[in-house]
């Protein structure tokens, strides 16, 4: 049910485009694709944790812990659409309808920017 949702399946996608590898099996790759989407979804904090176990095990290779670092450090999450909107209002309550209508805007563009990121740090580590 949960996989017939638009972005889940656009973010399962994120950890194969980033280059991710796991060392042990795909089973391992499969729990991985969610990182992305806690972090989006919930938190970054929530994704941190997950991928806590799968550095304690060693089912990731260094490279993949810091390219997935560098895409679940962001703040495109809804709480940072919270405080975003809240920012905007505080500056100009007038212009509040826009700032809702953009906020989203800002939170896609935030995942981009995260995983962009990842991109590049992982055209820069070594295996």
């Amino acid at each position: 049910m949960v996989d017939t949702i638009p972005m889940v399946n656009l973010m399962s996608h994120v950890p194969f485009l980033l280059c991710i590898e796991p060392l042990s099996s795909m089973s391992v790759y499969v729990r991985i694709k969610r990182f992305p989407l806690f972090q989006t979804v919930v938190n970054e904090f929530v994704a941190y944790r997950s991928m806590l176990g799968f550095v304690a095990s060693e089912q990731l290779s260094p490279r993949s812990v810091a390219i997935l670092t560098y895409a679940l450090a962001g703040f495109a999450h809804p709480s940072s659409v919270g405080i975003l909107q809240a920012i905007l209002y505080s500056l100009s309550p007038e212009s509040s309808k826009t700032f809702s209508q953009v906020v989203m805007r800002g939170v896609v563009g935030g995942c981009a920017a995260c995983f962009l990121t990842a991109c590049v740090a992982g055209t820069l580590i070594d295996s």
